[in-house]
């Protein structure tokens, strides 16, 4: 008698809660996903013709320093900056976040200030120019 009492109350329980959730009646459950933040849609800044370009100006511009040519010192230097809604690098958001060495990372930060404007990044859900952050790795090979 009591198993049965038991799994009658279990049975009444399941039939409840399913009763609650039943879609034809209350509809669908709402996905937790349309609840989630969305970020707006952004199309990145750009260097003018293209990430080819961009590897072959640091390529043209940096001279590898004497010092670390002579240590042997090779790697790459991770550089971070901002590029404005004009398209131009914010001089003050230039920093190195991967070092190799000083005289490396100050050859780093010399080529990014020499870059030319970039198209600037677009928030595409309100069509408007963005500030963009951009981080590039420049090799000394």
């Amino acid at each position: 008698m009591n198993k049965n009492l038991v799994l009658i109350i279990f049975n009444l329980a399941v039939v409840h809660a399913y009763g609650q959730f039943n879609q034809k009646k209350f509809g669908p459950v709402p996905s937790s996903d349309t609840t989630r933040y969305q970020p707006p849609k952004i199309k990145p800044a750009e260097f003018p013709k293209g990430m080819i370009a961009l590897f072959k100006f640091i390529n043209k511009k940096m001279r590898y320093p004497k010092e670390a040519k002579k240590a042997n010192i090779k790697g790459k230097v991770f550089v971070q900056f901002v590029i404005d809604t004009t398209g131009m690098i914010k001089k003050e958001s230039i920093k190195v976040v991967g070092s190799l060495c000083e005289s490396c990372d100050r050859e780093a930060i010399r080529v990014i200030q020499k870059m030319p404007r970039w198209i600037p990044a677009i928030d595409l859900d309100r069509n408007k120019k963005i500030e963009y952050p951009y981080t590039v790795p420049i090799f000394f090979l």
